[in-house]
């Protein structure tokens, strides 16, 4: 595996399959951990690999998504092509410990294995959080769950393009503490009582201590997003940092809403690309970049996250008046109690006739409590805002799909970011 891979894991860290790499040298039985000398292996690579080996790693190993075809190494070791015993030699040198990994047989995880590799990511995290006040409420909103969506695009989006997965856990779990510091705070603004049916972190300390917290939080955000090769750096910096700024902008535009009797349809769509859609986008990007993906699909890529994450947001808006608030992990109907300018309100204002405008915009002048919530609910039905939500939800994801299919690789690969995109779609929660 490392002579195939030499020429980018020279310097760096790869992983090791134990099976197919006893398959390569014979009888040699490796350890559980294998430690190799990679400055030992760059002189294996210059000097005691025989002339015309390289073009064979480049052109018949290394397949069209940088897997491994280990029935050829086995070829070239047959005609003595690698010497083996140098290959033990270099096994025997201890100087770097390299894991064992089951990421490089060439088939991708389940979505279940990747959330599985975020949970334990998040819980050493919290782990290595000081026992201090400032990071209780940190670690509390990481313990509410939440569906990781985030991160698992990221990692996903890594093995899609062939990349090393394990060097885009610290990465993606950035994205997931960002994502939940921006949900800490929102959560203080909206005035929320409940996050995933647990008292709001706000609720539970008090507004200062969230505050704080959401601020540190932003700072390990940004530090995880950034562990990553240096050739990665300057594209992954300007991609965080611009979705991090869209993302406060698209908040902004939230709170103004608020205020505002004449939000338009347009402007809705252009707040949810921005608080929402952006962050999914990236997510998806970000694991294309560390892969070293073309540009050309790592754009489309952020593209399918873009029309995902907004059919994404307006099945949100759906399910806050229309889902069981058991399963949605929040109180149904805080929209419309917190006056939000929703896809559904917005759509019920522009299509109401006088009657239904003059009793939505009386509703939406006063406090309220369950008796608010059941009479806009009962105009949204009146006026089958639901139904043309849907329709809309609908048009992003199909043109979501659209951009998957034009990435250029194999289909099948694509098949667990088409089943991911359903799975969205068809939730109930």
């Amino acid at each position: 595996t490392l002579l195939a891979q030499c020429d980018s894991c020279i310097g760096g860290k790869t992983s090791i399959n134990v099976g197919n790499f006893k398959n390569i040298v014979g009888n040699f039985n490796p350890p559980d951990k294998i430690t190799i000398d990679m400055s030992f292996l760059s002189t294996l690579k210059n000097k005691e690999i025989q002339s015309g080996i390289g073009e064979i790693l480049k052109v018949a190993i290394i397949d069209s998504k940088k897997r491994i075809n280990y029935d050829l190494i086995t070829d070239c070791i047959e005609t003595n092509t690698i010497n083996k015993t140098l290959i033990k030699q270099s096994l025997e040198i201890k100087k770097e410990i390299i894991e064992i990994d089951e990421f490089d047989k060439g088939v991708m995880k389940s979505i279940e294995e990747y959330q599985e590799i975020i949970a334990n990511g998040i819980k050493q995290f919290q782990n290595e959080n000081k026992d201090f006040s400032l990071y209780k409420p940190v670690n509390y909103i990481l313990d509410l769950g939440g569906k990781r969506l985030r991160p698992v695009l990221t990692l996903l989006a890594t093995d899609l393009f062939g990349g090393i997965v394990t060097d885009s856990i610290k990465p993606a779990l950035g994205i997931e503490v960002f994502h939940n510091f921006t949900l800490l705070h929102d959560d203080i603004m909206d005035n929320a009582p409940l996050r995933r049916g647990q008292a709001a972190a706000h609720e539970k300390w008090n507004v200062n201590a969230a505050i704080l917290s959401g601020d540190v939080m932003f700072v390990q955000a940004f530090t995880l997003v950034t562990s990553c090769e240096n050739k990665f750096l300057r594209d992954v910096l300007d991609l965080f940092n611009i979705t991090a700024v869209e993302v406060c902008e698209g908040q902004q535009h939230d709170m103004d809403f608020e205020s505002r009797s004449d939000v338009s349809i347009d402007e809705y769509i252009e707040m949810i690309r921005l608080k929402t859609s952006v962050l999914v986008a990236c997510s998806l990007k970000l694991g294309a970049v560390l892969a070293g993906a073309p540009k050309q699909d790592a754009e489309k890529l952020y593209d399918f996250g873009l029309n995902l994450g907004m059919a994404f947001q307006i099945k949100d808006d759906i399910l806050d008046v229309f889902g069981d608030a058991a399963l949605v992990g929040k109180k149904v109907g805080g929209d419309i109690l917190a006056n939000k300018k929703t896809y559904l309100l917005l759509k019920a204002l522009e299509d109401a006739d006088e009657s239904q405008s003059v009793q939505l915009k009386n509703w939406l002048s006063k406090e309220g409590g369950s008796d608010k919530v059941e009479a806009v609910t009962e105009i949204f039905e009146t006026l089958s805002v639901k139904e043309k939500a849907d329709e809309v939800m609908d048009d992003y994801y199909q043109k979501s799909l659209e951009s998957l299919d034009a990435i250029q690789i194999d289909a099948s690969m694509k098949q667990y970011l088409y089943d991911f995109a359903a799975g969205l779609m068809n939730r109930d929660f």
